[in-house]
């Protein structure tokens, strides 16, 4: 059985997600930091949330369009406009307020994802 772009999406989507989560375990319990570098484990949820969402919009919009150059400009917008759009949503009253950190590793996710987008449909070269 052939496995399609989706399968590959998915395999893709797992590693990066374990291998976050190997990174997240290792936090200190006692100052809820990664490695020490005093990155907070929600900045890594940012990450993973615009790597997740980009991948899966690039995808989803290639396996509608089959035109790799717009499904990458769409997969870095959705990524970075999910980011932009939840931060709006934090600074309004009584929300915890706008954080740029956060959305500056949400936009790293989705320059990720996008990346990732671009790996899983680019065309293949045929061995002969």
């Amino acid at each position: 059985m052939k496995e399609s772009k989706f399968d590959n999406f998915i395999k893709v989507v797992v590693i990066t997600n374990l291998l976050l989560l190997m990174f997240m375990s290792s936090a200190k319990a006692q100052d809820n930091t990664v490695f020490n570098l005093g990155i907070g484990d929600d900045k890594y949820m940012h990450f993973a949330a615009g790597t997740g969402v980009s991948m899966l919009a690039g995808c989803l919009f290639h396996d509608a369009t089959r035109d790799l150059n717009r499904s990458i400009k769409f997969a870095a917008a959705s990524g970075i406009g999910a980011g932009l759009f939840k931060e709006l949503y934090d600074s309004r009253k009584g929300g915890s307020g706008f954080d740029t950190p956060d959305l500056l590793f949400t936009a790293a996710g989705a320059v990720l994802g996008t990346y990732l987008t671009h790996i899983i449909n680019k065309p293949r070269k045929r061995r002969r």
